[in-house]
């Protein structure tokens, strides 16, 4: 008869603590700051200036849109290296520097638009069609290096198609 309601009563205290207990359904969707680099470069050959644009990824508490019109959301402060190495057989060939540049407006829209940072480099000599190229952003006040590596990509050639019969059978 002891054991039952000792039962019983483990029981009951099981079920109340179903009832009486509760879980935390708060769903916090904005994560610690992590500093993420976003980057944006096309290099061809035959231009003569190269650009790269560099912002942060944002995520904040207030709204998205308003926090878009603040500059410093998106764009990093004056800390930033930005070079693109040449590599052939393994072997550094040179190194193009970029420097920050403010000179080209920004269309109004969504984003802030002054000032307009990019990174910009004249000195494109070093460019060659039989390269490797890595593109290497160092922040100096986070010490974080964003890189990337490509192949330049080889000049396509287009000829006219020649006429002729193919046969079906």
């Amino acid at each position: 008869m002891k054991t039952k309601l000792i039962l019983i009563t483990l029981l009951a205290l099981g079920v109340a603590g179903v009832f009486f207990t509760s879980c935390n359904n708060d769903l916090d969707i904005v994560a610690p700051y992590k500093d993420t680099t976003v980057v944006y470069c096309l290099i061809d050959l035959n231009d003569t200036v190269h650009y790269v644009r560099i912002h942060k990824a944002f995520l904040g508490a207030d709204n998205a849109y308003e926090m878009a019109q603040y500059t410093d959301s998106f764009y990093h402060k004056n800390v930033l290296s930005v070079k693109l190495e040449r590599w052939k057989n393994n072997q550094l060939y040179g190194v193009i520097n970029f420097t920050r540049d403010s000179s080209i407006a920004k269309d109004t829209g969504l984003f802030a638009n002054t000032p307009n940072i990019i990174y910009k480099s004249e000195s494109c000599n070093l460019l060659s069609a039989d390269s490797k190229y890595r593109l290497v952003v160092r922040n100096s006040e986070t010490g974080s290096v964003v890189t990337s590596v490509t192949q330049m990509i080889q000049p396509t050639l287009i000829a006219n198609p020649s006429s002729g019969t193919i046969n079906l059978y």
